[in-house]
């Protein structure tokens, strides 16, 4: 059985270089992902966005 998911990550540098995620969520497909990225996006306009495919074999 074989599982593909995307991590969608939202990252921020502070004042002194630490990193702060303001979003780390799983999505099941691409819609989902857009889906993220609409409701969050505008939040966080400076912020750095990453997305990875993921994909398991069970």
């Amino acid at each position: 059985m074989d599982l593909s998911y995307f991590v969608v990550t939202c990252e921020e540098t502070d004042l002194f270089d630490g990193k702060i995620v303001r979003v780390n969520k799983k999505a099941r497909d691409i819609d989902e992902v857009c889906l993220i990225l609409k409701t969050y996006f505008n939040q966080y306009p400076a912020a750095h966005w990453e997305m990875y495919p993921c994909h398991v074999q069970i």
